[in-house]
């Protein structure tokens, strides 16, 4: 299974415990192989967050070798650079949120670390024309590149779902990008059409025990527990 996060939860005990017990390097697994798994887990991190370099990176990763995902847009670390705050954190919807900056992205690359693309500016993808979704996927790219020198090949959906079809969205994001990572209950895990996206659970904290529950009935049972909600609201 694939956790993502966003700020980390690094005193939670439950965190400690998930984190410590169910994790391998990105660097050795292939996201799809692990998307069906209840025993092997990868973790990837969005948004580029200051606490994922300081408190998650260095306290866990480095010592140990690993190398990991984080998702990034790249207009929300220009604007974090030159001071914009105040946008960042009404794009990222978190009144608290501090960045990452390029320095220190590239800091994470020269360790092995895999930067991938989270959209230009943090968009939800919902609702959004076919242009404006290319501009997005493509537009994010290079910039990415531009500033990195690396070539991004692994893009996640801000918000982690796209309304009316995150299937769509994944095709689409798939003529850019090897990788897609979507975090939408309503679809099952593992693949669909030859591996379009790959499956991710959860947030840190008590949410992980949700992932873990949520992923055990797909994986065992068969039971899609987003589309019994939704039937159940009667959406």
């Amino acid at each position: 299974m694939i956790f993502n996060g966003h700020n980390t939860c690094i005193k939670n005990k439950t965190f400690r415990f998930i984190f410590n017990n169910f994790y391998i390097s990105a660097g050795q697994a292939n996201n799809q192989k692990y998307a069906r798994s209840l025993y092997k887990h990868i973790w990837t991190f969005d948004d580029g967050h200051i606490d994922q370099l300081k408190q998650i990176y260095y306290d866990y990763f480095k010592p140990e070798g690993l190398v990991f995902q984080f998702f990034i847009c790249p207009k929300l670390i220009d604007e974090w650079e030159i001071g914009n705050s105040e946008y960042v954190r009404s794009q990222l919807r978190d009144p608290n949120a501090e960045l990452l900056s390029w320095d220190q992205i590239g800091n994470l690359i020269d360790a092995g670390n895999i930067i991938g693309s989270h959209g230009i500016d943090h968009e939800s993808f919902s609702g959004m024309s076919c242009n404006m979704m290319s501009e997005q996927l493509e537009s994010s790219k290079e910039m990415i590149k531009k500033r990195t020198g690396i070539t991004p090949n692994t893009f996640a959906f801000p918000y982690g779902y796209v309304s009316p079809s995150s299937i769509e969205a994944s095709r689409a994001a798939r003529k850019e990008y090897l990788e897609v990572h979507l975090s939408d209950n309503n679809l099952p895990i593992g693949e669909i059409e030859n591996g379009i996206f790959n499956r991710r659970h959860s947030e840190f904290g008590i949410c992980v025990i949700k992932g873990l529950f949520i992923g055990a009935l797909d994986v065992i049972l068969g039971i899609n527990v987003g589309r019994l909600r939704n039937r159940k609201l009667n959406i």
